[in-house]
């Protein structure tokens, strides 16, 4: 095993399964294994018959940006900022440092140049992972 892979044995795999199912076995839900009868679904059916939804809770919850009922603004996080760049700008195909190109997923990254972290795109430039950790330590500076 000098590859580092650590191999199962089949004792180890049964405790392994054995105390997974003690997991979800403590506290089942009360449904689980049941089937809804059917005059139950037809009641559901019908109650939910007619009702509308109005305009404005449509428009909170399938809203896009700042109309979206999840719209955190200036308080979003690290991933959802960077996810929020990627959907306006797209995804970075190129370095703008170094101009390396043909560069594909973790390898190229939407780097932020103030650090401040703010929506605001023309605060994000496209860098590749060497030059994105450069800027990060301080060894370039744009």
């Amino acid at each position: 095993m000098s590859s580092g892979v650590y191999v199962r044995t089949a004792e180890t795999r049964e405790a392994l399964s054995r105390a997974a199912k003690k997991r979800y076995t403590k506290y089942p839900h009360p449904m689980l294994g049941k089937k809804m009868p059917l005059e139950v679904k037809k009641k559901i059916s019908e109650s939910k018959k007619g009702c509308k939804v109005s305009e404005e809770a449509r428009k909170r919850f399938l809203g896009r940006g700042a109309d979206s009922y999840r719209w955190k603004g200036d308080a979003v996080g690290y991933r959802g900022l960077h996810n929020w760049v990627a959907s306006r700008l797209g995804k970075p195909d190129k370095c703008e440092h170094c101009g390396r190109s043909g560069l594909e997923k973790c390898h190229i990254h939407w780097a932020n140049i103030s650090g401040e972290y703010k929506r605001e795109l023309s605060d994000f430039m496209r860098l590749c992972a060497k030059c994105h950790k450069q800027l990060d330590v301080g060894i370039i500076s744009l």
